[in-house]
């Protein structure tokens, strides 16, 4: 562990995110809704991360079993997405593949939009809006140099971690939440 990286956990380690709940119980939150959660599903081919349907009154996540855990995570989060915002919409089932696009192959009522509104919810879920802008805040993973946008990516890749998202995501998260960080 290099001096930078035993700093900012030492900095972390006084940093209380519990009220937060960070990271994430992606897992506790989709069983307690008594959804059945099948986190190494290996029938997909490869392209697909995951689904969720509904068999014999119960509603299924299945998620892809040889993605990365923090793309198994995202995905989670946004299957359990369609379940809250688009349970009526489900029928059969909903497939996404890679770049989270519905593949049309069980159902045809989700569109475009509820895609959309599925990774919305999904990095909303997984990273919330307080717990971002104050650690945001804190570090100055972001901030504006001259006009410009600057990213630490020192910052980023330990909050990332710290959140168990990928750094893409943390990114996206960033840039939506940026009026309210950068002043």
């Amino acid at each position: 562990m290099t001096l930078i990286q035993k700093e900012i956990k030492k900095f972390f380690d006084k940093l209380d995110l519990k009220e937060y709940s960070i990271p994430v119980n992606i897992e506790e939150k989709i069983r307690s809704e008594g959804i059945i959660l099948n986190k190494n599903y290996l029938d997909f081919k490869d392209n697909i991360c995951g689904e969720i349907k509904k068999e014999n009154g119960k509603f299924i996540i299945n998620i892809n079993g040889v993605h990365h855990y923090y793309r198994q995570r995202f995905t989670m989060a946004h299957e359990l997405a369609h379940f809250e915002l688009h349970r009526d919409l489900i029928g059969e089932g909903v497939d996404d593949n890679i770049d989270y696009k519905k593949l049309y192959r069980k159902n045809n009522k989700i569109n475009d939009i509820h895609e959309e509104e599925a990774n919305k919810w999904a990095l909303n879920i997984l990273m919330p809006e307080e717990a971002v802008i104050k650690v945001a805040k804190l570090t100055k993973v972001i901030e504006l140099v001259n006009g410009h946008v600057n990213i630490d990516f020192i910052w980023l890749d330990y909050l990332s971690k710290k959140f168990k998202v990928s750094k893409t995501n943390f990114v996206i998260r960033l840039a939506n939440l940026h009026d309210k960080i950068i002043y």
